[in-house]
């Protein structure tokens, strides 16, 4: 492999990493907001819909982020 294929490389893993580092706070995150949404919602069917909405605006907030 030439120098500028290794390069590349290695930006390529670096990205990787940080990309994985990024994937693991948002599933860190995702979870404790879940965990909050059930501790306090009254009932399970006011949960349901609480993380309901909550994945709606994770989807939007992906898609944006897909755009930039």
């Amino acid at each position: 492999m030439n120098m500028s294929g290794l390069k590349r490389q290695k930006e390529m893993e670096a990205e990787l990493i940080q990309l994985k580092r990024m994937y693991a706070d948002l599933a860190f995150e995702n979870r404790a907001m879940k965990d909050h949404i059930e501790k306090n919602s009254k009932t399970a069917s006011e949960a349901r819909c609480a993380i309901y909405t909550y994945h709606i605006i994770l989807s939007v907030s992906e898609a944006v982020l897909k755009t930039v």
